[in-house]
């Protein structure tokens, strides 16, 4: 009589968070392993850079919202990981307006010194919103490095995903992103961000993983 081996620490930590693997026996499909390795992704994001509110999505956010055929991980990390190069010369531009209302404030302060009204100071903060890019979600495919990728199989997973990731809803302790239309609503991309993107994530046979941006389509080139 055959005896079925006891789920493992990963499989219940899996089941705990809603996710039943597709098999309990010795042999994982591949689905199984595809999941085993989005964990190991999302662990190294969440403790090692960093990401915050992060989902493991195994369902397509967009209609009819079909089962990918390997699972997403989504997540915001602490810093923008990409600027394109035209809002960088906006930010720069942003800049630069308020380091010269800086500069015509100080000098009116100098003018007005002799009196009791002091003017208000612009203050100068390196994370100013108008001026630094703000950290957005970001779509994450783990992957193996004895993996082989062409254009066309990079094209299949562009298809299920939408350009900016889903909010994550209201609460954002849970792992999985099961049911699509119960998450929050799909953003806008924005004018900076029409092209989809995400975040390639080649995990090592010694556990190292490699983080690569690849763009579904040309982007414009940074130039210096």
């Amino acid at each position: 009589m055959a005896v079925r081996r006891a789920s493992s620490a990963l499989q219940q930590l899996m089941a705990s968070d809603g996710y039943v693997l597709d098999s309990v026996d010795d042999e994982l499909s591949d689905w199984d392993h595809y999941c085993n390795l989005a964990l190991q992704v999302l662990h190294n994001l969440q403790h090692q850079h960093r990401w915050t509110q992060l989902k493991l999505h195994t369902h397509s956010p967009t209609a009819p919202y079909a089962r990918m055929s390997r699972p997403l991980l989504s997540g915001m990390p602490p810093r923008r990981l990409y600027v394109h190069p035209d809002e960088q010369i906006e930010f720069i531009r942003l800049d630069d307006e308020r380091k010269k209302r800086r500069k015509a404030q100080e000098k009116r302060q100098v003018t007005d010194s002799t009196t009791d009204t002091v003017p208000p100071t612009i203050p100068e903060d390196d994370d100013d919103p108008e001026t630094t890019p703000q950290p957005v979600r970001e779509w994450v495919l783990p992957t193996h490095i004895g993996e082989m990728w062409s254009l066309r199989r990079m094209a299949t997973v562009f298809d299920v995903i939408c350009s900016v990731p889903p909010d994550p809803g209201p609460s954002n302790d849970g792992l999985l992103a099961e049911n699509p239309p119960s998450e929050g609503p799909i953003q806008s991309p924005g004018r900076w961000r029409e092209v989809k993107r995400l975040l390639l994530a080649t995990v090592d046979d010694d556990s190292t993983i490699v983080y690569y941006i690849v763009h579904d389509g040309i982007v414009k080139p940074r130039q210096n």
